[in-house]
């Protein structure tokens, strides 16, 4: 009877997973729907020798689970250093001159396909404080409490071809799609075409290069 009993209990158990005290760490990851930190970190399990564990995997099989896995899954661009991964810190000059590091770390194709322009200066208004709050309120309506450095990047190509600052603020089309004010700008971006050149000399949108393979 003790065994039975005990059999009827365990047959509703939550499935161990196999990374021991990592189960737990994803586990509650997942519970606070936090996948860009579960999606950071798959990028080093190779070093690591372990898997990244999902609980509704082997029993799971909803539309969301299986967005929630591609989102998770999402490829990291080459050229993304460890400390780019890392949450931003704190909004400040440092911040924006860390995301020019990742401008010319992704290069400008990479931007261009894979970015959206969100913000930028100009001779009448140069202000890069303005850049750096509109950064910070993106972020805040974005419902996370913080985004990695390598979802923004810097260009200042007026200083290179006009000797005047004029910086760019670039973030990861992946990360706007994620909420309403996010698709906005991407679908500003898009309709602006050919006019956000002739205006404020930047790049028009450029369509993401889609992988044959997947």
């Amino acid at each position: 009877m003790a065994q039975i009993r005990e059999r009827g209990i365990y047959a509703f158990r939550t499935p161990p997973g196999g990374q021991g005290v990592l189960t737990a760490k994803y586990r509650l990851l997942l519970e606070r729907e936090d996948y860009d930190a579960i999606q950071r970190s798959i990028r080093w399990w190779d070093v690591t020798n372990y898997e990244p564990y999902f609980p509704f995997l082997d029993t799971d099989l909803s539309p969301v689970a299986k967005i929630i896995c591609a989102h998770a899954a999402e490829e990291i661009p080459e050229g993304i250093e460890k400390w780019m991964m890392k949450d931003i810190d704190g909004y400040t000059p440092r911040m924006l001159t860390r995301c020019e590091i990742i401008y010319d770390h992704l290069g400008t194709e990479t931007v261009l396909q894979e970015y959206c322009p969100v913000a930028w200066t100009s001779a009448s208004n140069p202000s890069r404080k303005e850049l750096i709050d509109n950064i910070r309120h993106i972020v805040e309506v974005s419902g996370k409490p913080s985004i990695p450095y390598y979802y923004v990047a810097v260009s200042n190509e007026s200083m290179r071809l006009y000797g005047v600052s004029m910086p760019v603020v670039w973030m990861r089309r992946s990360f706007l799609r994620t909420f309403k004010a996010g698709n906005d700008k991407l679908n500003i971006y898009r309709m602006m075409g050919d006019k956000i050149t002739t205006k404020w000399d930047i790049p028009a949108y450029r369509e993401e290069t889609i992988n044959v393979n997947q």
